[in-house]
């Protein structure tokens, strides 16, 4: 019982860092945007 409990932290860490690394593409991606604009202001 224990050892499944593990198995499911490491399986439920797994998929927390591919979703944040997902968020941090998407922000960056965003913030290249907003930079791209102000460079065209300019």
């Amino acid at each position: 019982m224990r050892r499944n409990q593990a198995i499911l932290d490491i399986i439920r860490r797994k998929r927390y860092a591919e979703f944040r690394e997902r968020d941090y593409q998407k922000i960056t991606e965003r913030l290249c945007r907003l930079f791209a604009k102000q460079k065209n202001n300019l």
